[in-house]
């Protein structure tokens, strides 16, 4: 009897490690496709720079505080599994109505500021965006709490840093894969024209839409698949219904002498600060570097343009960083790992203004993702150091509502000073100034941290590896995604410096 039970347990185990690697890298592709090219695309269909720097934070604020709702559908549906599976689906479907935008674009641009009313048209794309991370963060606490409880700690750490490599370099691969798709399928003459040079022009196929378009369509499928996968998992031993509903107030409160409050207000702050230049990275490199049509390498110019690697850079940092990371958090401990990383990455916008060169560039995305790297993984781990299991839904639920708000303030404050500034090169760079001057005042948030006294159940996460990979800026959080989408770390692949 004892020998049967053992053997179902691990047909079971095999199956959950099973689905949740499929389901991540399913994801991943996803987010490498299409999510972190989400504000080039903005830029390309004619929005404009401020609309692509808010599209990564103010549809996700809104998504997060709709998801508020999140624990209490959970609890009604009764099934993380298939809570996880719905919103995944809801995810995938939004690609659908971006892929028809991109289509329609070089008729859609041109008769919208014909009529002075352009505004409409991006207000669109953004509900569409705002659902897309509605649906993703909703599933975030979700993931976190079941696979916080499904994978026993034996072989958490070894899968976990297993998994987010693989993870990592799928969405790598993709990213890069987006790029060079671009340069050999889209002539260098058409891939310079704009979709909305002049009013009068007679509207023709954008070339480049048209690839945006079928990509959105792939992603779709690969975030069904993801979907199908996360209804694979087996139910957590913790009842949706048996979670502690944490109320907002009270999360608070915390916040001034608790060590998980103190944690998730440090967070916040980190993340407000980075986002005020983080989402004109983009912007910056197509309106004054022209990134997307520069190649990377000139020698080799078939391997894609510049942005296309300088995305990716932050990825590839990631995978170089992740087993050395890994191993110190484990060696000193998760807090002390975010110490450093929090100090190391408060000057990494400005390397932005140092320099042209798309290799050194590079090297500067792929440096700080290393730094990254490290607070998104001491804060993967600090999500189930500080927060007790029965709260952990709620808390993180909670949490993902205050980064985003946090991080569309910042963003917004960004936008507000680069419109102040005349949108130039000079904008740009009181922007990220400005960021690095703020996430200067998170260090005295940094030095309060202290792990909590409290004991945890030894069936809690306490050394998970890894984090999963994310969309940017949602890892954060989540990604924290996250913390926005169902693998912890955000709004896009890549992380603001």
């Amino acid at each position: 009897m004892h020998l049967a039970a053992t053997s179902r347990k691990a047909t079971i185990l095999r199956s959950d490690l099973r689905a949740c690697m499929l389901d991540g890298l399913y994801y991943a592709i996803m987010v490498g496709l299409a999510e972190v090219y989400i504000a080039p695309f903005t830029l390309r269909l004619g929005l404009g720079p401020v609309a692509a720097g808010l599209i990564t934070t103010l549809p996700a604020l809104i998504g997060a505080l709709l998801q508020l709702k999140a624990p209490a559908l959970i609890r009604r549906i009764g099934s993380f599994p298939r809570f996880m599976y719905w919103c995944a689906m809801g995810q995938a479907l939004m690609y659908l109505p971006l892929a028809a935008c991109a289509v329609a674009g070089p008729w859609l641009v041109p008769w919208f500021r014909e009529h002075s009313s352009i505004h409409l048209l991006t207000a669109s794309v953004f509900v569409i965006w705002m659902a897309y991370w509605t649906f993703g963060a909703a599933a975030g606490p979700a993931w976190q709490t079941t696979v916080g409880a499904i994978i026993p700690p034996k072989v958490r750490v070894g899968y976990f840093a297993k998994r987010s490599r693989i993870l990592h370099v799928a969405t790598l691969l993709s990213i890069l894969f987006q790029g060079v798709l671009i340069t050999h399928l889209v002539s260098p003459i058409d891939a310079q024209q704009h979709v909305a040079a002049t009013p009068t022009e007679s509207p023709t196929f954008d070339p480049i839409l048209l690839v945006y378009a079928g990509l959105f369509i792939i992603a779709c499928g690969f975030r069904i698949a993801s979907a199908y996968h996360l209804g694979k998992y087996s139910e957590p031993i913790i009842s949706p219904r048996q979670e502690r509903r944490i109320h907002p107030f009270d999360a608070v409160k915390r916040m001034k002498h608790s060590p998980d409050g103190r944690y998730l207000l440090y967070a916040l702050s980190l993340y407000t600060t980075a986002m005020i230049s983080g989402p004109y990275f983009n912007p910056f490199m197509v309106d004054i570097l022209k990134a997307d049509q520069r190649p990377m390498f000139e020698a080799a110019p078939w391997l894609g343009p510049a942005l296309s690697w300088l995305l990716a850079g932050a990825i590839l940092g990631r995978i170089i960083a992740l087993p050395t990371v890994g191993a110190l958090a484990r060696r000193f401990g998760p807090r002390k790992v975010l110490a450093v990383s929090g100090l190391l990455v408060v000057p990494g916008s400005l390397f932005w203004l140092t320099t042209t060169s798309p290799i050194l560039l590079l090297v500067g995305q792929i440096t700080f993702g290393i730094v990254w790297a490290g607070i998104e993984l001491s804060m993967f781990l600090l999500n189930y150091v500080m927060l007790k299991p029965e709260e952990r839904t709620s808390m993180l639920t909670l949490f993902a509502a205050g980064n985003e708000l946090g991080k569309s303030g910042g963003s917004l404050a960004g936008a507000g000073l680069f419109l102040a500034a005349g949108e130039s090169r000079a904008a740009y760079a009181m922007v990220f100034w400005v960021s690095t001057a703020a996430r200067i005042c998170t260090i005295p948030l940094l030095m309060r941290l202290r792990e909590p006294d409290h004991d945890l159940p030894t069936a809690s996460v306490i050394n998970p590896g890894p984090p999963a990979a994310m969309p940017g800026e949602r890892l954060i959080l989540l990604e924290p995604r996250q913390s926005q989408t169902q693998h912890a770390t955000p709004s896009n692949v890549h992380k603001p410096l």
